[in-house]
């Protein structure tokens, strides 16, 4: 099932702009620019309160990051992203905010190793666009997201690049909030921030796919409850400590 991210014009917008990748790349440029993101992260205001620590894995071209710094109080968020195709973004994004936001360019696993994943383009007068946010570690699985969601996909290709990972080290400051993003690879990444879980108990938001259930029965061992904040089909899965 197709899951939005916007309601009401947004989301009719955002049905639009999924027909063709050209609008996509448009639409994504302005809701960086305006910090528009998820509408059910909202929900999270219920929640959150006080002064938080964030660590944002798949921080991508630091959307997310901004909607934090725009809406919440924060005091750290520690960005972790391993796509190139992303650094030019973040690092602009690094000196607007260089209290807040502490920048990795690499990706989280359970061991230092290099990857490949597969990244959808599109060519433009006989310019790339990289569609950075659809990077799958499965290929078969990026192209059957990418045939459900754009009416043109044909129009669309797919190249291979790799990134780095590395082990992950428990951060000092106490962790408040743990976003993950990563197409397919949050589950690797949960069991490799254990640690940080376990001694902070921080609120978690991991990426709705195919991994749902396995991530459930993990977090479910450290008294987690999967709550729904949201009305809509959601696309993210909100985990509480309890």
């Amino acid at each position: 099932m197709k899951k939005n991210t916007q309601t009401g014009l947004l989301k009719i917008i955002e049905n639009l702009v999924l027909i063709h990748p050209i609008f996509y790349l448009i639409c994504r440029r302005f809701a960086q620019y305006f910090s528009i993101y998820e509408s059910e992260m909202n929900n999270l205001k219920k929640f959150i309160k006080k002064k938080i620590n964030i660590i944002d894995i798949g921080a991508s071209d630091g959307i997310s990051a901004k909607y934090f710094i725009k809406n919440f109080n924060i005091g750290k968020i520690y960005c972790f992203e391993p796509n190139k195709i992303y650094y030019r973004n973040l690092d602009d994004l690094k000196k607007k905010f260089l209290r807040e936001i502490i920048l990795n360019k690499f990706g989280i696993s359970s061991n230092k190793k290099k990857e490949y994943v597969f990244i959808p383009y599109y060519k433009f007068f006989n310019k790339i666009f990289y569609l950075s946010s659809w990077a799958f570690y499965d290929l078969n699985l990026l192209k059957k997201n990418i045939k459900f969601v754009f009416f043109f996909y044909k129009s669309i290709k797919i190249s291979k690049k790799y990134i780095y990972l590395k082990k992950f080290k428990l951060i000092k400051r106490k962790i408040n909030l743990i976003k993950i993003d990563t197409n397919g690879y949050e589950y690797e990444i949960i069991k490799s921030l254990e640690k940080q879980i376990v001694r902070d108990r921080p609120f978690i938001i991991v990426e709705n796919n195919h991994h749902k259930y396995r991530i459930i029965k993990h977090l479910k061992k450290y008294n987690y409850l999967l709550k729904n904040i949201s009305k809509t089909n959601t696309l993210n899965l909100f985990f509480i400590p309890q």
